[in-house]
């Protein structure tokens, strides 16, 4: 289940600067792990947003304030709650973002969970770009 706060409406894609929106495309999410999802979660109308240019571990990347974010954090830390600095991993509580579609590619808050890095290496799976 992702941890989006309870009383915050589901962030849209609408709600991006223009600049990072563009670069975003929706997909079908594949999601794999639906025990894991809400109801709402598993909607087909909620699908990955991907962004088109990526990294070699394929997460999506975008340069932002001068500095480069993996465009799941960056959306996250402007859709949900700030997370920390670019370029670092984790959360400044230690936690790690994690793609419950399995996508690194996605961006879309409802797809991911803030979680342990110890919990993020239990859950593996297979990554699709």
């Amino acid at each position: 289940m992702t941890n989006l706060p309870p009383t915050q409406p589901a962030p849209a894609l609408e709600e991006l600067p223009a600049r990072l929106r563009k670069g975003i495309t929706k997909a079908p999410s594949p999601i794999s792990r639906s025990d894991a999802l809400t109801a709402a979660d598993r909607d087909p109308l909620s699908p990955c947003w991907l962004y088109g240019k990526t990294n070699n571990a394929g997460y999506g990347q975008v340069k932002w304030r001068n500095k480069v974010w993996n465009t799941h954090r960056l959306v996250w830390h402007l859709l949900v709650s700030p997370l920390d600095q670019p370029g670092k991993s984790r959360a400044l509580d230690g936690r790690v973002l994690d793609h419950l579609c399995e996508v690194r590619a996605c961006c879309n808050p409802h797809h991911l969970e803030l979680i342990s890095q110890s919990d993020n290496t239990k859950r593996g799976g297979r990554h699709r770009a």
